[in-house]
């Protein structure tokens, strides 16, 4: 690696992607409370027919896939070998079939959901995820180019896919840290953050997939769009991959 090489964030993906939505929400491009269905009416009759954008960004809907399905969905990504014929994620998610998963439970992970998430990001602002991400982050904050891998389709793996500098994503950390502005420029609005900090619902954390597994950090935690909070002294936001991609920020220490 070289400083200007680019690493695969895995699902720290899914933290700035997250933080992608809030803007678009804030700037009213989209709405979180709105079934998904208005966006994406091909999942009308899927398991995910009950959720909206907010359950997607955190982790509220109480997927289930079996065997062959979680294959089907490894496949689509774009990451392995094509199956035959070869599809992608769009079209697995549309053939999904099945009564409504519940949503707004306990904290429940699978990256489909944030998959699904750029599929509605794409919808309700009719550009692409990789657009919206150069727009709205990358150009402002970034030194160097990113890439975000894209499925069988050319449609973007939301949930994984984001290439970056290891010193560009600390740059985003760093707006972040410092309430979505960076020297005198805003990035995003300030209210973005804390709510980031302080919206997840903590219930649904510690009743949730991971409460009692990451127990010995805090049994005081939440999820939101993405990013994990801490709430033991200094209150962390972070980001996490699943091959050690991590983002820290303490914001009280900046």
């Amino acid at each position: 690696m070289e400083p200007n090489s680019r690493h695969i964030a895995m699902s720290a993906t899914k933290a700035v992607v997250g933080l992608l939505t809030e803007i678009l929400a804030a700037d009213g491009a989209i709405r979180l409370d709105r079934p998904i269905t208005a966006y994406v009416p091909e999942v009308v009759n899927s398991p995910y027919a009950a959720a909206c954008a907010r359950d997607l960004l955190d982790m509220r809907v109480a997927v289930l896939f079996d065997a062959t399905q979680e294959k089907s969905y490894s496949l689509s990504v774009g990451w392995e070998p094509p199956g035959d014929p070869a599809t992608d994620i769009q079209s697995f998610l549309s053939r999904l079939s099945g009564p409504a998963w519940p949503c707004g439970g306990g904290f429940a992970y699978h990256s489909a959901n944030t998959d699904l998430l750029g599929w509605v990001i794409e919808r309700a602002t009719s550009a692409k995820v990789q657009d919206l991400l150069s727009e709205k982050l990358w150009a402002p904050i970034a030194s160097d180019d990113a890439e975000l891998t894209l499925d069988w389709g050319g449609f973007a793996r939301s949930a994984g896919g984001l290439c970056a500098t290891a010193s560009d994503l600390a740059r985003l950390g760093q707006v972040v840290c410092l309430d979505g502005s960076s020297g005198s420029a805003q990035i995003f609005p300030s209210h973005i953050v804390n709510g980031l900090a302080t919206g997840g619902d903590r219930k649904a954390w510690s009743s949730g997939q991971w409460g009692e597994s990451f127990a010995p950090i805090s049994r005081s935690m939440s999820y939101r769009s993405g990013w994990y909070t801490v709430d033991i002294d200094p209150k962390i936001l972070f980001a996490m991959g699943i091959h050690g991609q991590n983002l820290f920020v303490d914001r009280k220490n900046k």
